[in-house]
């Protein structure tokens, strides 16, 4: 026993060892390591030491094969042969039902058909922040409390009255509007001078338009929310364009806006971000670098999280009861677009 104990040490273990590739990344020319590689590289031992226990129990059969055959007449032996030879083939068979049970477990976790055995994890690119989805202008919160300036009649707007700056020669008012223009520009929004009144009106470059109903769409340029940009985040055109309609009666289409009870203090909704999700329902469909809740107000993870649930759950996390009451008339404008 002490000799196969040896040539299992000195030259089944190292073939093993040498040929598995426990860690497939970070080494030239293959790719990042990611969080699931931990996992790959934990299979991958359980596979080396199923291997190694596999060729441990096939040496020992054929070991208590060979004491059952050279016995001859001694009743201990044989009875010792037999019993080496059971244990291994009962301890093995207890490893491989093991393996099967944590297959069954995952593919049942998991529930998807293309997942495949449990020990082959197929690493995926993760989702990464886009940065130009990290910064929007929100002049209404930007400039609320600045002095000389107050909401404008455009969603998300706000006006201010220029500088008098001497009198025209027909008598009117000149007016300065350097200043104001400034102040707009430094929160990232349109300025939009009206010489005859002398006001700037300041827009966020990312809202959209609503009409008398309340009901309208993200600017096509809007990254966060326009029909075009849902679209590529997998939605129909159909669902873009209803999405794209929700966004502007949830948020007027500005993605910075903040979870609802940092803003409105004793409130105990979370609601978030271009299409104001909650944290419980983000957590429960975002994933990668989304997956935190912290990312709401990310434009890139906003629009992810909102396509994944309108793909699992249609529009039911806007339409439900005691939800946005606009909703329901977003999808009764926009259904079959």
């Amino acid at each position: 026993m002490t000799r196969i104990l040896l040539f299992l040490l000195f030259f089944v273990i190292p073939s093993f060892v040498f040929g598995a590739d426990l860690v497939p990344c970070g080494g030239p020319g293959e790719e990042a390591c990611q969080a699931c590689h931990l996992v790959g590289l934990v299979n991958g031992v359980i596979t080396w030491l199923i291997g190694i226990l596999g060729t441990i129990a096939a040496i020992i059969i054929v070991y208590a094969g060979i004491k059952l055959v050279t016995s001859g007449g001694n009743v201990s032996a044989k009875t010792a042969a037999h019993s080496m030879m059971t244990n291994v083939i009962i301890g093995f068979v207890i490893v491989l039902a093991g393996w099967l049970l944590i297959d069954t477990i995952m593919k049942a976790m998991v529930n998807d058909d293309n997942y495949g055995m449990w020990n082959v994890v197929q690493c995926v690119e993760q989702p990464k922040a886009d940065k130009k989805h990290l910064v929007y202008s929100n002049p209404s919160t930007a400039l609320s409390g600045v002095s000389g300036w107050g909401a404008g009649s455009l969603s998300g707007s706000m006006v201010a009255t220029c500088d008098a700056d001497g009198i025209n020669s027909d008598g009117s008012l000149n007016y300065n509007c350097t200043a104001q223009v400034a102040q707009c520009q430094s929160t990232a929004s349109t300025a939009t001078i009206n010489t005859v009144a002398g006001t700037v009106t300041c827009t966020s470059s990312y809202g959209g338009t609503t009409d008398s109903s309340g009901l309208g769409q993200c600017n096509p340029s809007n990254g966060a929310c326009s029909v075009s940009a849902l679209m590529g985040y997998g939605l129909s055109s159909e669902q873009a364009n209803i999405m794209s309609c929700i966004a502007m009666t949830e948020s007027s289409g500005i993605p910075s806006t903040p979870p609802y009870n940092t803003v409105h203090p004793g409130s105990n909704s979370s609601a978030c971000g271009t299409f104001q999700i909650v944290g419980t329902t983000w957590r429960g469909a975002a994933a990668g670098a989304c997956a935190d809740f912290s990312n709401c107000q990310n434009a890139s993870c906003n629009a992810q999280v909102m396509s994944s649930l309108v793909q699992s759950n249609g529009y039911s996390d806007w339409t439900c009861a005691n939800c946005n009451n606009k909703a329901d008339n977003c999808v009764a404008r926009y259904s079959g677009s």
